[in-house]
């Protein structure tokens, strides 16, 4: 299932299989983050930058909190955020 509400404005669309999300894409970025067992549907475009975790739900990923910003806007979201490590559902809920 594709869950994406684009009247409200959303950045992400959510992969859903079996009631849970194995891939979020985004429709700013040519970016997408799978789950390793997600990577079995498809190979994105070679212009996509493809990110593989483990989980959704896992704290796998880090990044400079000022690349965060200058990537996906200043949101409020981002204020409280822990840069240093997050999941791919922190990052898709902050900036969604």
């Amino acid at each position: 299932m594709i869950d994406w509400d684009e009247g409200a404005g959303e950045s992400w669309v959510r992969l859903i299989v079996d009631n849970a999300v194995v891939a979020y894409v985004s429709i700013v970025l040519p970016l997408v983050i799978l789950e390793r067992d997600a990577t079995r549907f498809s190979e994105p475009d070679s212009k996509v930058k493809k990110i593989v975790v483990e989980a959704m739900a896992s704290r796998e990923l880090s990044s400079a909190k000022e690349v965060l910003v200058a990537t996906f806007g200043d949101s409020p979201r981002l204020d409280t955020f822990n840069a240093e490590q997050f999941s791919a559902d922190e990052l898709w809920y902050a900036t969604v």
